[in-house]
C-alpha cells in the first residue's frame, strides 16, 4: 500500500486561495446587485408608465364629465330664452362661475373639499332658477371639510344624475337628497331622488356618469372604493365612499 500523507498548503497558497474565494464572492454580490438594481429600475419604469396611463385615463374620463356638464347647462338656458324668461341673464351669470370652477380647478390633481361643495351649492342654484316653483332639493354635508381634498368633478356628476333623472316636471311631490359625510378617514356621499317609470332601465345600466366615477376610482382607490345603485322602484339611491385626509373634527349637519 501507498502511505497518503496529509499534504500542508503553504501560507502563500492559503492567501492566493482565499484571495481567489474573496474575489469569485465579490463579483457574484456585484452580480446579484446588479441583476436587482436592474430589476428596481425595470419596476420603477413600469411603474411610471402606469401612473402616466393612469393619468392619462383620469384626465380623459374628467374631460368627458366637462361638455357634459356644459351641454345640460345650455340646454336649461336656451329652454329660458326661448321664453324671455327674466332668469336667463342671472343663469348665464351662474354657468359663468361654474364654468371657471370647471375649466381651471378641474384640471388639478386634487382640489379642497369646501371648493367642491360650494360648486354642488352653486349647480343647485342653477338648477333651481329653472324652474318657477321652488324645487324640494336638499343638500346636507356632516364633518370637518377644511384641510380634505379630492378628485376635482368627483361628486358632482352623481348630483347631475338626480337632476336628470328626478321627476320634478311630472310629479308635485319629487325630491333630491344629497348628503356627505366624513368620517373615520372616508367620504360618504348619498343621493336619492323620486323618478319616472321610464327612466328605471336607464338608471340600471348605470349611465355615462356613473360609470365614469367608477372607473376613475378603480385607477385612484383600487378596492378601496364603494360605489352602490339602489332601484326602489319610484326611488334611486346611490352611495359612494372613499378614503380621505382625515378632517379635524366633526360639525353638526347643516341642511339648505
Amino acid at each position: 500500500e501507498v502511505d497518503r500523507e496529509l499534504v500542508l498548503l503553504s501560507p502563500r497558497d492559503t492567501y492566493r486561495i482565499g484571495a481567489l474565494l474573496t474575489n469569485v464572492s465579490i463579483l457574484l454580490l456585484s452580480a446579484f446587485y446588479a441583476s436587482l438594481l436592474n430589476r428596481y429600475r425595470q419596476a420603477q419604469r413600469q411603474q411610471a408608465t402606469i401612473r402616466e396611463q393612469q393619468e392619462a385615463q383620469l384626465q380623459f374620463l374628467k374631460a368627458q364629465i366637462n361638455p357634459h356638464f356644459l351641454f345640460n347647462t345650455l340646454n336649461n338656458i336656451y329652454s329660458l330664452a326661448v321664453v324671455r324668461s327674466e332668469k336667463t341673464a342671472g343663469m348665464v351669470l351662474q354657468l359663468s362661475n361654474l364654468l371657471r370652477y370647471v375649466i381651471y380647478e378641474s384640471q388639478s390633481e386634487q382640489v379642497e373639499l369646501e371648493k367642491e361643495v360650494s360648486h354642488i351649492r352653486k349647480f343647485i342654484e342653477l338648477f333651481q332658477m329653472r324652474s318657477e316653483t321652488p324645487l324640494d332639493i336638499r343638500f346636507g354635508s356632516e364633518g370637518d371639510l377644511q384641510g380634505v381634498q379630492i378628485e376635482p368633478m368627483l361628486l358632482i356628476p352623481l348630483v347631475e344624475n338626480c337632476f336628470k333623472h328626478c321627476d320634478f316636471d311630472t310629479n308635485p311631490k319629487a325630491y333630491v337628497r344629497l348628503r356627505l359625510v366624513l368620517r373615520e378617514g372616508s367620504l360618504h356621499f348619498d343621493t336619492l331622488n323620486t323618478k319616472n317609470d321610464a327612466d328605471r332601465q336607464k338608471d340600471r345600466t348605470g349611465g355615462v356618469g356613473l360609470q365614469n366615477i367608477r372607473r376613475r376610482l378603480e385607477l385612484k382607490f383600487p378596492g378601496r372604493f364603494r360605489l352602490e345603485t339602489e332601484d326602489r322602484g319610484e326611488l334611486f339611491a346611490v352611495r359612494l365612499s372613499f378614503p380621505v385626509n382625515a378632517a379635524r373634527s366633526e360639525k353638526p349637519l347643516i341642511a339648505l
